[in-house]
């Protein structure tokens, strides 16, 4: 179409452009309540982490490399080796045009966006491991001779055991990969003694991985292994899993991938079942793994279901790249046309941030549930997270816009495949605005407010004014920059169960609160009702997000 896409060097530096444009800005965005755990805690070898000992040993580099206050680099320069290898791999695999959209895909969705910038291994660190391993292990399948093969099932191992003790999660990676080649040589099971061969080998690697994890403490003196064996132990729950909180986090990781790594899915055909076996069963483990063995309710289910983030741009990114080639003797308008009317499709949805929204507080969920369930969309949803992100709004009404048109057009193409490459076009605007409304809201929240913004300024008046001391914030928001300056007392948080606890210190604690209300706070709770006996010495408002510092040493005391 246009002589530039036959440069294959510029395209993909154009991709890796993208890649950093949307990340960079994000680099010194505040730590917030795990993040800031894994920053102060968990970034020197002595200090304890329930996690296998990489974990600590990559947290521990990244303080040396960049220092604690740049501590979302390392997550960047992994993203950074992602979008390389996944390059690589798709292009190995699937061909260079699969290779184009999937890397586009990777950089573009705003899920590998956050994946990028939280102080986490989930995001970008473990699937690197994976996509390592992928390498290693279609090399090794294909290796023309003994020697290489030796060299690749060496290079698998090593990958495997590494993810394995930075996680223990990364099991799921193994076992897809143990699942495919198994699937693969299926038939050789008629015969004995492969079958005990395969079974010695599968047996006989899950035992290495054992040996590795419980022989780290060789390597890594300060590893306590009883710690990452009761870590694991306080997630194997069978009763009183909160289902409508993991519900909402899966909701929330769906939001997160977007349509345009999802809705591409409509376009599967028998033969991509086998293509990308590998990657159905990593996604079917771990949804095995994450929603039905272990009890992630209580946690940030959303931060570790980014594991989703790697196959679905490779899915996606490959159909994507079949279709649009199977549909180019169909096409009924020029691509020119199709692109011109996508972004008008687009732009109107884009639009419909800026009407009039209404700010739903988070507690009680019935009146946000009940919007959405009554068609009443024109509010803004709160992204906020226990290991990030600090919290940013973005309108549900463009959300379900977005998502139900691209599923529209995928349906329409489904029925007139004449229509596929109009609706593969508008899917991929849509996408395409969808995931850079998420990203600005994240990075800047130009639209409806940045309280990375408000918590800066609240931060310097806080610290130049003697006569404030300790501080309580609500939702633990700037709790490290609290820490660094010396006044931080505590958090807050607003869910219901949590009220009875809170109610007495609320009664006896004589001192300030920084409220930055995101997610914003009912009127008829408890914790409105207290602060509006105190004095408001600072107010600040960022679109819809107000920060409000009270003075509350002349409330009456219970003591």
């Amino acid at each position: 179409m246009f002589n530039f896409f036959k440069n294959k060097k510029a395209v993909f530096l154009s991709i890796l452009f993208l890649f950093l444009v949307l990340r960079l800005p994000g680099l010194h965005l505040p730590y917030h309540q795990d993040e800031r755990k894994a920053v102060v805690g968990y970034s020197s070898l002595s200090s304890g982490t329930p996690h296998p000992p990489l974990t600590r040993a990559i947290f521990t580099l990244d303080a040396t490399i960049f220092g604690r206050d740049n501590f979302r680099a390392m997550p960047l320069v992994f993203g950074v080796a992602n979008l390389f290898l996944l390059f690589y791999f798709v292009r190995r695999r699937f061909g260079y045009g699969a290779a184009v959209w999937s890397s586009l895909f990777f950089s573009l969705s705003f899920y590998s966006v956050l994946g990028s910038l939280v102080t986490e291994m989930d995001g970008q660190v473990l699937p690197f491991f994976f996509l390592l391993s992928l390498v290693a292990y279609f090399n090794w399948k294909e290796a023309p001779s003994p020697r290489k093969k030796t060299i690749w099932g060496v290079f698998l191992a090593f990958s495997l055991i590494l993810g394995f003790l930075t996680k223990l999660n990364f099991i799921i990676a193994v076992g897809a990969i143990i699942l495919d080649f198994l699937i693969e040589n299926r038939k050789s099971f008629v015969n004995k003694k492969l079958l005990i061969k395969y079974g010695l080998a599968v047996l006989g690697f899950l035992a290495l991985l054992a040996v590795a994890l419980f022989n780290a403490k060789l390597f890594f003196r300060s590893y306590d292994l009883s710690m990452t064996l009761g870590h694991v132990n306080d997630f194997i729950k069978l009763s009183g899993r909160a289902y409508l909180q993991v519900i909402i986090q899966v909701a929330k990781a769906i939001m997160y991938v977007s349509p345009l790594l999802l809705v591409p899915i409509f376009f599967v055909n028998k033969g991509d079942w086998k293509k990308f076996r590998i990657f159905w069963l990593f996604l079917l483990l771990g949804a095995i793994f994450y929603l039905i063995i272990f009890d992630f309710s209580r946690s940030a289910l959303d931060k570790y279901l980014a594991f989703i983030i790697v196959p679905l741009s490779i899915i996606a990114g490959t159909i994507m790249a079949d279709a649009w080639k199977k549909s180019e003797a169909k096409l009924l308008i020029p691509t020119g046309e199709l692109i011109f009317s996508g972004l008008v499709l687009a732009s109107i949805i884009f639009s419909v941030q800026f009407l009039p929204h209404f700010t739903p507080p988070l507690y009680p969920k019935e009146e946000w549930i009940s919007r959405i369930i009554k068609l009443r969309w024109n509010f803004v949803f709160p992204f906020t997270g226990g290991s990030g992100p600090l919290g940013f709004y973005v309108s549900w009404l463009f959300i379900a816009l977005s998502w139900s048109i691209s599923i529209l057009l995928a349906l329409a193409a489904l029925f007139k495949k004449e229509l596929r490459k109009l609706a593969m076009c508008g899917i991929i605007v849509v996408g395409l605005f969808y995931n850079l409304a998420f990203a600005e809201e994240y990075l800047l929240g130009r639209i409806n407010g940045s309280p990375n913004a408000l918590l800066k300024k609240a931060i310097s008046f806080i610290e130049n004014n003697s006569a404030i001391g300790r501080v309580i914030s609500y939702n633990d928001i700037g709790a490290y920059e609290f820490i660094k300056i010396d006044k931080y007392e505590r958090r807050l948080y607003a869910a219901p169960k949590f009220e009875a606890a809170y109610a007495d210190i609320l009664q006896n604690f004589q001192g300030h609160y920084l409220v930055i209300d995101i997610p914003h706070l009912s009127s008829e709770s408890p914790y409105a009702k207290h602060f509006m006996t105190c004095d408001t010495i600072y107010e600040d408002r960022s679109g819809k997000i107000s920060a409000k510092v009270y003075n509350c040493k002349n409330v009456p005391t219970t003591r």
